[in-house]
């Protein structure tokens, strides 16, 4: 007895592997329909060939589906940016999130002698540092909002150095969760370090920021 589409889709999800990638739908006549990523490959596209408990769309998508291809990466969100890159390449048709040319967020720590951090989706050559990308902005502002925290750094909109000296410096100043720059009692390369810092853990260097919290806590204990 012939097998039936939907059992021979789930024979292949089976042979997947069990770590992060990208999953590529594809119709009848080989064009893809919808791109989707995972941390876990086969735990995912399974999901689409076993029981009937999806939604109108997922299951539209799942009937007009023949075949699939994967890409393995190496980590989440090596696949989120390959996902994104996938959907702007294809413009699935199931695809809603990213078709209008919109980006996961990232968060930007641009150039100058007072670099500014901020959240953004249009990632450009601009001189720069970009980290991420984000599953969305409420993760890109919690991580942006730590760093923030640790380092002591501005969250204010005003530009440095052009904005020292015009204005008084806010509470985050008395609460000392700010060096304010605004102040010109902070110079270009204490500013650095701390700016440095937040670098070293959005990059994933963890122990920077332990480093520092051990170092605070010490002296907090004397």
């Amino acid at each position: 007895m012939a097998k039936s589409k939907i059992e021979a889709l789930r024979e292949k999800a089976n042979t997947l592997p069990l770590s992060a990638g990208v999953y590529l739908m594809k119709n009848k006549d080989g064009a893809v329909i919808y791109v989707g990523k995972s941390r876990h490959l086969r735990a995912r596209v399974l999901t689409y060939f076993t029981g009937n408990e999806h939604t109108v769309k997922t299951a539209r998508m799942v009937s007009a589906v023949d075949d699939f291809d994967y890409i393995v990466c190496d980590s989440e969100i090596e696949a989120l940016g390959l996902e994104n890159t996938l959907i702007k390449k294809y413009s699935p048709r199931y695809n809603i999130k990213l078709k209008d040319a919109k980006s996961y967020p990232y968060i930007k720590i641009s150039g100058g002698a007072y670099p500014a951090l901020s959240v953004t989706r249009d990632r450009k050559n601009d001189g720069g540092k970009y980290f991420g990308p984000y599953s969305g902005t409420s993760d890109a502002y919690q991580n942006l909002d730590t760093v923030r925290r640790i380092f002591a750094l501005p969250t204010c909109r005003r530009r440095f150095p052009e904005d020292i000296g015009k204005a008084r410096p806010c509470i985050y100043k008395d609460m000392k969760r700010c060096l304010a720059p605004c102040t010109g009692e902070v110079s270009e390369e204490d500013y650095a370090l701390a700016v440095k810092g937040a670098e070293r853990v959005l990059g994933g260097d963890i122990r920077a920021c332990t480093a520092l919290l051990e170092k605070e806590m010490l002296a907090a204990a004397e």
